[in-house]
């Protein structure tokens, strides 16, 4: 005789005895009556699953007294076959360009990524997210998952078919950056690590918006709201900055009203009405108006911290 326990939670902690003549299938159907929990049983003799149509006494090292055990395999839900949203992944490639531009929404999203309950949260709305490691070690990443959703490379699109979760938690996190409508018709690939945009040596592309652009828009933005030290401050600096590198032209030629006509109806539809400064920003950046609304959203983001800062 042989000693068989049942090895499951809850379960009965008594031991029951059977010939060694039995066969492992009828010590089964003895210790288990439920048609749906005897599919996942097994018998286990010395970390072995045994075969059901195999006799005790024929199992190899079996004596009499030796002690069995009846496990039920715990069946996990399988993993829904997720699908790749396409028209989500396209809004988090508008937001991170979006992000690329604004330094303020920038460090928004990365300072809730910091927070302690950040992951707790991601977990609780999406727990699939614990069953797919590669995932979960790239959505609680700001840079590696603006790689994975900005780059169109064989590899980051193969990543994300692989693991479509990943699209909709980024989206998720995502979810409280507002792109400006017209935004969106840019659909650029360009990753959120690379900073970098062609000089107007290579193919006649616009100028990049250099710090010497950006410091010479914001001292003409503290000029127009009126004169302080601080704009004083900048207008001197940025003149001097100019002169080294980049040539500001003073003033505005006379068909300087129509030669950007279309693209300050396009910065007005963004939002940004000061004509006189847009097309200054426009001259600036040739005309490029992706660069001119970068370098725009740069400067009211650094015109508001000035202002910040002389408050304080």
């Amino acid at each position: 005789m042989v000693k068989i326990w049942l090895a499951e939670s809850g379960a009965d902690c008594t031991p029951r005895s059977f010939s060694l003549e039995k066969y492992v299938k009828e010590v089964l159907d003895d210790f288990v009556s439920d048609p749906e929990r005897r599919s996942k049983c097994c018998l286990v003799f010395l970390g072995e699953v045994l075969a059901e149509d195999v006799k005790l006494c024929d199992v190899e090292n079996m004596k009499d007294k030796y002690t069995l055990h009846v496990m039920v395999r715990s069946t996990s839900d399988p993993i829904p076959k997720l699908q790749l949203d396409n028209k989500k992944l396209q809004e988090c490639r508008e937001k991170f360009q979006f992000l690329r531009a604004s330094k303020r929404s920038r460090e928004k999203v990365i300072d809730e990524m910091s927070k302690d309950d950040f992951m707790d949260g991601l977990l609780k709305e999406f727990p699939l997210l614990k069953k797919d490691r590669m995932a979960l070690a790239v959505a609680k990443d700001f840079m590696l998952s603006g790689a994975m959703v900005m780059g169109k490379q064989n590899t980051e699109e193969a990543f994300l078919q692989d693991h479509p979760i990943l699209v909709d938690v980024i989206h998720y996190w995502l979810r409280d950056i507002n792109v400006p409508p017209k935004m969106s018709h840019s659909g650029s690939s360009t990753s959120i690590s690379d900073s970098t945009t062609p000089s107007s040596g290579q193919g006649g592309h616009a100028p990049i918006v250099t710090p010497q652009m950006l410091q010479e828009a914001v001292a003409q933005a503290m000029r127009n709201v009126g004169g302080s030290r601080t704009n004083q401050r900048l207008s001197s600096s940025s003149t001097s900055s100019s002169r080294n590198s980049h040539n500001v032209p003073g003033t505005l030629s006379a068909s300087g009203s129509t030669q950007y006509a279309s693209q300050l109806a396009q910065l007005a539809d963004f939002g940004f009405i000061n004509a006189e400064e847009n097309r200054r920003i426009l001259e600036e950046t040739g005309g490029n108006v992706e660069q001119a609304l970068e370098l725009l959203i740069a400067l009211r983001e650094s015109v508001m911290d000035l202002g910040d800062t002389s408050d304080n």
